[in-house]
């Protein structure tokens, strides 16, 4: 696996919320936006690399500001704006959303508070939460 991606379910339990939000509504496929009945997420880079709802409707937790949770070391901050690009070109050269899916017992340690780590390699993903 060249990249491991850590999504951490904030102290405020963001990814949790995020996962009940994605459970109570349609979820769809990127690009097709074909509806699906699978649990799971959006995984998403472009400026960085993050998990998002994958509803039709938006994820608010405050501030009506779309919410996200960047992968550990992977948020556009001025911190690591200089490294930021090559970091996510490692990932991948191309901007992508690809949806994750996610067992049932995953979704259940997610709203219990489990972090996701995805690891990618050229051909494979694997999920763990």
């Amino acid at each position: 696996m060249f990249a491991k991606l850590i999504f951490k379910n904030d102290k405020a339990g963001t990814l949790a919320k995020m996962m009940e939000h994605s459970n109570a509504h349609k979820r769809r496929i990127p690009y097709t936006q074909e509806e699906t009945t699978d649990q799971g997420l959006w995984l998403v880079k472009d400026e960085g690399i993050y998990l998002m709802s994958p509803t039709a409707e938006n994820f608010i937790m405050s501030n009506d500001v779309n919410t996200v949770v960047y992968a550990r070391g992977y948020k556009p901050t001025k911190a690591n704006r200089d490294t930021l690009w090559d970091k996510t070109h490692a990932v991948s050269g191309d901007d992508f959303a690809e949806f994750v899916r996610l067992t049932p017992n995953m979704v259940r340690n997610v709203l219990r508070g489990s972090d996701i780590t995805i690891e990618l390699s050229e051909t494979q993903m694997a999920v763990t939460a």
